[in-house]
């Protein structure tokens, strides 16, 4: 459909995942005489993640990690950075089995719902929509609280645009507008209502969402 991209890692996403690996010790050194051998390889390997995701050095030292060291708290971790390792790489169907092992193992994990997004993400990549639709609407209901449950309403809209269901397109984006009403406030989210009822045959409001807006 016209105007409708694949999906990508939004800032919000990123700072979400790399803030909870960082709260939970992922990128804070600890004094050299205090270190166990775990936290040593553990944080060589969060570190270089940090730096560049997709590079072999991170592949290898995760690898080394969990085979090494599969049960110390840090291993849900470091697969959760090999499943995105393999999202950024493009590797989008290893990635979405990844994720979806990570959930299994992991439900009320802190990146849980990052990975149930991104699960949903590499279904859409691999254009399975039908299972990137379902994939949202579970991470929806599973995490309601969670800071990406309103990127998860608008993609589901997109989804329903994508098969020119209007009405359902419509549906969805007004109940992104009642739970939250800031994030369908901003461009995106009143441009794709704007679309919908535009092809609903509402003319005039159509034309109130889109004023002003750039490409509108």
């Amino acid at each position: 459909m016209k105007n409708i991209k694949s999906l990508t890692f939004k800032t919000i996403r990123c700072l979400t995942a790399f803030l909870t690996l960082t709260a939970s010790g992922a990128w804070a050194g600890l004094p050299p005489s205090s270190q166990t051998k775990e936290e040593i390889l553990w944080e060589k390997a969060s570190q270089a993640a940090a730096e560049s995701m997709i590079s072999k050095e991170t592949g290898n030292l995760l690898a080394e990690f969990l085979k090494t060291y599969p049960d110390y708290s840090k291993a849900p971790n470091a697969r959760y950075l090999l499943a995105e390792r393999d999202f950024q790489s493009g590797n989008m169907q290893q990635a979405a089995v990844n994720f979806e092992k990570f959930l299994s193992d992991n439900p009320k994990h802190a990146l849980a719902d990052s990975a149930a997004f991104r699960l949903a993400e590499s279904y859409y990549n691999l254009k399975a929509y039908n299972s990137a639709f379902a994939a949202w609407e579970k991470m929806i209901r599973n995490y309601k609280k969670s800071l990406l449950t309103p990127n998860a309403m608008e993609y589901l809209a997109v989804l329903h645009m994508r098969a020119q269901d209007w009405g359902k397109a419509d549906e969805q984006l007004q109940q992104l507008s009642h739970e939250f009403p800031h994030y369908y406030s901003l461009p995106q989210g009143r441009k794709k209502h704007g679309v919908v009822l535009y092809h609903m045959g509402d003319f005039s409001e159509s034309a109130k969402l889109l004023d002003g807006l750039e490409g509108g």
